[in-house]
């Protein structure tokens, strides 16, 4: 049996669907890193370039969609 990460590189996916996803790891690790750093897990800096870098990539593919609508 394929694994789920082998069968993910060929699964289709909508662009709504990745920006949904994108939103959804957003939430999980505003949730997660005060206390990941806390921990000591990950350091302050590396939380803030993480979380801005998916802040980005959710900006971005918001406007790919709206740009999709605006043609349609």
């Amino acid at each position: 049996m394929q694994s789920a990460t082998e069968a993910a590189k060929s699964h289709p996916v909508s662009k709504e669907e990745a920006w949904s996803e994108v939103e959804r790891e957003i939430q999980v690790r505003v949730r997660c890193y005060d206390k990941w750093i806390s921990e000591g897990k990950i350091s302050w800096a590396e939380a803030r370039d993480r979380l801005a870098r998916l802040g980005k990539a959710s900006q971005m593919l918001k406007a790919l969609l709206e740009d999709s609508a605006a043609d349609a």
